[in-house]
């Protein structure tokens, strides 16, 4: 499943970061906060569906949470020099996509060749 994201910055105390993904139903959204969350037992933050937009997951988190957070992100192929952006506003990232494993994909294992006696 693609995300689209896009991050908020927050420079009061502690420097904070909003993060958003949409994705293409709630559905999706449903399965991507829960695959999200999972990689981040160790997090206070967690990712959520905001009730004016079901399609949707977002977070708010700083220090540790925000490093796991991100370092997920990162891990399902997000482009942190994208996340962490102030290119165009000193408030907002640039664009950037996710892509969630939705658990229907099935791997082949295949035998490893053997040569001939």
């Amino acid at each position: 499943m693609k995300g689209e994201g896009l991050a908020r910055h927050h420079f009061w105390g502690e420097y904070a970061q909003s993060i958003a993904l949409r994705f293409p139903n709630p559905a999706c959204a449903s399965l991507a906060a829960e695959k999200l969350n999972q990689a981040i037992p160790e997090a206070k933050a967690r990712w959520r569906i905001p009730e004016k937009a079901p399609f949707c997951v977002s977070v708010f988190a700083s220090g540790a949470d925000l490093d796991a957070i991100t370092a997920t992100l990162a891990s399902f192929g997000a482009d942190l020099g994208k996340v962490q952006s102030l290119r165009f506003s000193v408030d907002v990232g640039e664009p950037f996509t996710v892509e969630i494993p939705d658990g229907e994909q099935t791997l082949i294992a295949f035998p490893e060749e053997r040569s001939a006696p």
